[in-house]
């Protein structure tokens, strides 16, 4: 959306963008000309792909800068359904968006307050277990409710479009909610305050019949359209049943957690599906444009999961109607669901591939490993094991006492016969870091240098000529992770420079940080975020205190620590937390 520069002597010129203003708003369009729309989403994200369809749809949009997203809550029991939308917001680099799973006991078609729909999805396990993400259950996300009322709380009054694409459970809980520490407001002060309109994915207006999302949680979604406080706009099942999108996703890189979502819900890459969800997004992120036009005000009620229309004057409730080809608006919608998001969107300095060579088990490993010319040695929290490189043979390794000083080993390097690992005492605050070290030969613990004060979490450590290298990281639940640093150290560890990675970076390492580092192939600085499969290569700046973000590596396993072989050039050796192997892989560049 284009600001408008006014020029205070001309007053034809504002009195036009009055009228447009004016034209917006009695048309449902965008609430401001020029600032996103502040968006929180409803989605059961379990029963339809076009819930992931919307999903993607919204994070263009964000990147677009025409919305905000404040939250995605999920409607659904599935316990899938909200790691599922987490994968997919990591994905977009918006990982630190706020999740909430609805509450109430699982059943098939809930009969009263107290219980919520569950359903079978053809998606939503696949993708919390193919993608990276910190949900391992909907139950581990907070409170729908909760979560409602926090970020009601903290927005501008009359701001807020609350989008549904699914089943009406949150917002019958959320209207009956009472006073918490967020708010002394009821539910339905609360969004008479907050909330400038619902847009809802419901019912149909072309024909007396039952919609999905109307009927599968009926008396939820009686109660809600009958007592919500602020305007509903309703995108009805006529508008997104003519309107067919998802081709042009065989087109997006196989990584793309909506192409595999697509993929797992018709059986192929590829093909179109209905878009009733991406409808009710785009309407309430852009209004109704060139797209619709809005029925005259009314009452909507919902019985049974069929809903009716009466005409009245000073009626909230509208619904949209078709105006334009349904095929031009599907195009549209196809552009932005299969955009490149702008988090995978940065320089690039010639194209990097990954091969998987083999695996090897290793019970340690969940933090890094480390390599020479014959072993591996794979670190875990307070043990570290010995691996032969050859044939995996576990010869050797470390455990820590359980009362033992070392709480969270973390990154480890080779240099000589010594391997040195970073340690630090994550999630504790203060931060309290350490450099330990092993005589290779013995895995006995052979040293240490304590960083009194540290500027964060020691997460690495590597060397390069003679000065070393660390990470010292930041984390959301504790702190801000743009505030992590690589800081080149001299012999005696003093502190002689610093820099900071690229904010666009940053967002990519979600609510953690860089969990691995090390210099490799050109002489460029490697690193690793959490949780991602990927591998970021970095060079440092000639002045300046931000490193340049040259390219990203796609690979198997995701994040942590890893080790650049010194005997095999290119062979990168990682870890697979999920099924405890270290992987051996060859990272090339061409050309």
């Amino acid at each position: 959306m284009k600001r408008i520069l006014l020029p205070l002597d001309h007053s034809f010129l504002l009195l036009t963008v009055l009228l447009l203003i004016f034209s917006c708003l009695a048309s449902g369009g965008p609430l401001a000309l020029a600032e996103p729309v502040p968006i929180i989403l409803d989605a059961d994200m379990e029963s339809d792909v076009d819930d992931v369809g919307a999903l993607a749809l919204l994070h263009a949009l964000a990147d677009l800068g025409e919305a905000r997203i404040l939250a995605v809550i999920v409607s659904a029991a599935n316990p899938h359904s909200a790691p599922c939308a987490e994968r997919i917001n990591a994905y977009y680099g918006r990982g630190d968006v706020p999740i909430g799973n609805v509450q109430g006991e699982p059943v098939a078609r809930p009969s009263k307050p107290g219980q919520a729909v569950l359903r079978d999805s053809r998606y939503a396990r696949q993708i919390a277990e193919e993608f990276p993400g910190h949900l391992a259950r909907g139950d581990d996300a907070p409170d729908a409710v909760d979560l409602y009322r926090r970020v009601l709380a903290e927005q501008p009054d009359r701001s807020v479009v609350i989008v549904t694409i699914g089943y009406k459970t949150n917002m019958r809980d959320l209207l009956t909610s009472g006073a918490d520490r967020h708010s002394d407001l009821n539910g339905v002060d609360l969004v008479r305050r907050k909330v400038a309109r619902w847009v809802c994915m419901g019912g149909n207006f072309a024909k007396s019949q039952s919609e999905a999302n109307l009927v599968w949680d009926a008396p939820a979604s009686t109660f809600a359209i009958d007592h919500w406080p602020t305007p509903i706009v309703f995108s009805g099942w006529e508008i997104g049943a003519a309107i067919m999108t998802g081709s042009k996703l065989a087109d997006v890189p196989a990584d793309s957690p909506v192409r595999r979502a697509y993929e797992l819900y018709r059986g192929q890459v590829g093909g179109t599906r209905e878009s009733w969800d991406q409808s009710a997004v785009l309407y309430a992120v852009r209004g109704l444009g060139n797209y619709w036009s809005l029925s005259p005000p009314g009452r909507v009620s919902a019985r049974n999961g069929v809903s009716s229309f009466q005409p009245v004057p000073a009626g909230s409730h509208t619904y949209l109607i078709k105006k334009a080809d349904p095929k031009e608006i599907a195009a549209e919608l196809d552009g932005l669901m299969a955009r490149t998001p702008e988090a995978r969107q940065q320089p690039s300095a010639g194209r990097w591939q990954s091969q998987e060579l083999r695996r090897f088990p290793a019970k340690e490993a969940n933090q890094g490993v480390a390599v020479d010319a014959e072993f591996f040695y794979v670190i875990d929290n307070r043990a570290i094991g010995k691996y032969r490189k050859a044939t995996g043979e576990r010869v050797g390794g470390w455990r820590d006492e359980r009362d033992g000083e070392l709480k969270h080993l973390n990154a480890g390097v080779v240099l000589g016969d010594r391997l040195t690992c970073a340690h630090s005492n994550y999630p504790s605050i203060p931060e309290r870091g350490s450099v330990e070290i092993w005589d290779t030969a013995t895995m006995q613990h052979v040293g240490r240098h304590r960083f009194e004060d540290p500027p964060g979490s020691l997460t690495w450590v590597d060397r390069r000529g003679d000065a070393w290298f660390a990470c010292f990281a930041h984390y959301r639940a504790t702190s801000d992770p743009g505030q992590t640093s690589v800081v080149r150290l001299d012999a005696q560890w003093r502190a002689a420079a610093t820099w900071r990675f690229p904010p666009a970076l940053v967002k990519r390492f979600g609510s953690y940080s860089a969990s691995g580092g090390a210099f490799g192939p050109g002489g460029h600085l490697f690193v690793t975020g959490h949780d991602a499969r990927e591998l970021y290569v970095l060079d440092f700046p000639a002045d300046g205190a931000e490193l340049i973000w040259l390219n990203t590596i796609p690979i198997s396993t995701a994040g942590q620590a890893f080790a650049w072989d010194p005997t095999e050039p290119g062979v990168l050796y990682s870890i697979d937390r999920k099924t405890s192997d270290v992987v051996v892989s060859q990272i090339a560049q061409e050309n």
